[in-house]
């Protein structure tokens, strides 16, 4: 996923954490550890 970040690729972010972060919203469970990640690597991706 660094690799493809630094050669500005699509990364498997949203396929992996983003996916576990929307489904445990689905499902009404906390996952705060994931949620920050998946939004400090969305936020790096982005800048």
């Amino acid at each position: 996923m660094q690799k493809d970040a630094e050669d500005g690729k699509k990364t498997e972010i949203d396929t992996f954490t983003g996916y576990i972060v929307k489904a445990a919203r689905k499902q009404g469970v906390s996952v705060p550890h994931h949620e920050r990640v998946y939004k400090a690597l969305k936020g790096r991706l982005q800048a």
